[in-house]
């Protein structure tokens, strides 16, 4: 509708706009990690990409007994996703202290919940 007029009105280059998108794209496309090697290999990543990593509570459980200190290095640049049971129905029996006494800081839980207001 505006077409190029926003551009002198805000005083905004076409370049400046689309280096800002390219930018933004890059800051919500954290790329999804994978298990290959298992326990073993797979907090190690690559130093220069930030990812995100889908584990279940059952690997959480069992990372943060054998290898928390890797675990801890792992959040504080990349993401984790922890999953509850495929056994429940719903998450109020979840335990967040195994994530939470790991010291991790930068995660996610997901869970399910009825009547629940955020």
């Amino acid at each position: 509708m505006f077409g190029g007029s926003l551009f002198k009105i805000f005083n905004v280059k076409e370049k400046d706009v689309e280096s800002a998108a390219i930018e933004y794209r890059d800051l919500i496309s954290i790329h999804a990690g994978n298990h290959k090697g298992g326990l073993k290999n797979c907090l190690n990543g690559d130093p220069n990409r930030d990812i995100r990593l889908s584990m279940s509570e059952q690997w959480l459980e069992t990372l943060a007994k054998t290898r928390r200190p890797d675990l801890v290095k792992f959040t504080k640049w990349n993401l984790l996703r922890i999953y509850p049971k495929t056994t429940r129905f719903d998450s109020y029996n979840y335990d967040p202290f195994v994530w939470i006494d790991s010291w991790c800081s930068n995660g996610c839980l997901q869970y399910a919940s009825n009547n629940f207001k955020f």
